[in-house]
């Protein structure tokens, strides 16, 4: 992708699927597998074209990098029991 291109994309007040998909480094059946759980990005329909805003598109990965943040939050205060499952941290490094 040329310098200009990636500028013009940036400005973008929608995305296509195509574009969409591009920008973000994922494939297609990826999105649709989100979309289908509920968990892709607001679409916007005009005639049979599915667009994505660009504040949808920063919404999404605003929500994606809290979700993120959460897990990771949560990984740090458990660690692997003796049977391998994940057990509570306490203050004394014991399990719970």
């Amino acid at each position: 992708m040329s310098e200009h291109s990636s500028a013009r994309q940036s400005e973008r007040a929608a995305f296509t699927i195509r574009e969409f998909c591009e920008a973000h480094r994922i494939s297609r059946s990826m999105l649709y597998k989100l979309l289908a759980e509920g968990a892709g990005p607001r679409l916007i329909k005009i005639g049979t074209k599915n667009l994505i805003s660009a504040e949808a598109a920063a919404d999404w990965r605003r929500a994606l990098e809290a979700a993120t943040s959460e897990a990771a939050a949560n990984l740090k205060k458990s660690r692997p029991g003796e049977d391998g499952s994940f057990v509570e941290n306490t203050r004394d490094g014991g399990p719970a």
